[in-house]
């Protein structure tokens, strides 16, 4: 492309054009703001939040409470905390004005956190530059029908995630090693950014991998003491297991789900969606692109797992803030391509959730199949500079 776009002009265009819309479709629709639930059901917000508060007053019987209680040990004594915060419930009666009282402090101290880490990516913008783009970022529905509504704890993955990719780069130790951590914690929260520990290895970084390893471990395996012991251990693997099979058919942004709603037989999706983690742990070797990278990994959360809910697609900010820090003007049809798909990721819903979570579909599987096409056509390039020496 002869004249260069910059980068994020072009995201803030795309995002601010659909906050308008959703803000006229909501004046002017009737009842429009009832499809913004994830669930159409408005007493369900802050729903995960509540449910996990809930199953952890009692941490040594938190996994036989229900099947839902499949998170590991460690951010049930986070969440045991916050019970122990609220007033003392006098009736079998759960009182919502608690939860949603400290749910509310928590989502705002997560969002000063989130902008001070969003901050960091954009150290060479001003601050109503940087303020722009983290209100876009938190009204597009990737944040809006999971990361508030729900209250999931992935929002603390997620920066917990985004201080990692900062500080593993930097030439400090000290930055270094709380990179580890946070990839440590966050995989002892959700388990799936595990996946994040392959950086590592693709870097033959061997002494930073065996500490990771390490950190791993305890992270997840010692707050099992307070759970319920081995007990505990068995139970959990238990209700993941369930969890990911019965509510792998209503995943609103998994390959597996989705291929189902196209008519795949169960059987057929399965295939489809190990070939195509098979696939994307090859290109995790190959690119050498950084955000690539971060792409696939953050594409292994989202859209490989049997269940995926409407928060895991807030993942997807940190290789597109990657990419923007590290290219601010789009070179070629490919950035073009990828700045468009990521800005259509974080756009506001001016539709249902069902179309939200279409949209995220569509715009995601399209970054990887470019990605896959930018590297095919590299290696074809690189096999025809060769032939000619």
């Amino acid at each position: 492309m002869k004249k260069k776009i910059n980068s994020y002009y072009l995201f803030f265009a795309i995002s601010g054009v659909s906050v308008i819309i959703s803000l006229l479709s909501l004046v002017i629709i009737p009842d429009k703001f009832l499809e913004f639930s994830a669930v159409g059901e408005l007493d369900k917000l802050f729903s995960d939040f509540v449910i996990h508060t809930y199953f952890a007053q009692d941490l040594s019987e938190v996994y036989n409470m229900s099947v839902h209680a499949c998170f590991p040990p460690l951010i049930y004594l986070f969440y045991h905390i916050l019970f122990n915060i609220m007033p003392a419930p006098t009736t079998d009666v759960v009182d919502y004005n608690a939860y949603f009282n400290v749910c509310s402090i928590y989502l705002i101290i997560g969002f000063l956190l989130f902008a001070f880490v969003c901050k960091r990516f954009l150290k060479k913008k001003n601050d109503l530059f940087s303020l722009i783009f983290i209100v876009l970022v938190s009204l597009s529905s990737s944040f809006s029908f999971g990361i508030v509504q729900c209250a999931n704890i992935s929002f603390l993955v997620l920066i917990l995630l985004l201080i990692a990719v900062d500080f593993r780069e930097s030439e400090n130790k000290v930055k270094q090693e709380i990179a580890l951590l946070c990839i440590a914690v966050a995989a002892a929260i959700k388990v799936y950014p595990a996946v994040f520990g392959l950086l590592y290895i693709i870097e033959k970084k061997r002494s930073q991998t065996i500490r990771l390893i390490v950190y791993g471990v305890l992270f997840f395996f010692v707050p099992f003491a307070f759970t319920g012991g081995f007990e505990g251990l068995y139970q959990f693997m238990i209700n993941l297991g369930s969890v990911q099979v019965s509510w792998g058919a209503s995943s609103p942004n998994g390959i597996y789900n989705n291929l189902l709603l196209l008519g795949v037989s169960e059987g057929t999706a399965t295939c489809v969606n190990i070939a195509f983690g098979i696939i994307s742990l090859c290109l995790l070797a190959f690119v050498k692109d950084n955000w690539k990278r971060l792409f696939i990994l953050s594409f292994l959360m989202v859209m490989c797992p049997l269940w995926s809910g409407a928060y895991t697609p807030a993942f997807f900010l940190i290789p597109f803030v990657y990419m923007l820090k590290n290219n601010e003007s789009v070179k070629n049809i490919y950035d073009f391509i990828y700045v468009i798909m990521f800005s259509l990721v974080f756009t506001s819903t001016c539709f249902s959730f069902d179309f939200s979570s279409s949209k995220i579909f569509i715009t995601a599987m399209i970054i990887f199949l470019t990605i896959v096409a930018e590297e095919l056509f590299k290696i074809k390039n690189r096999k025809k500079l060769k032939n000619c020496l």
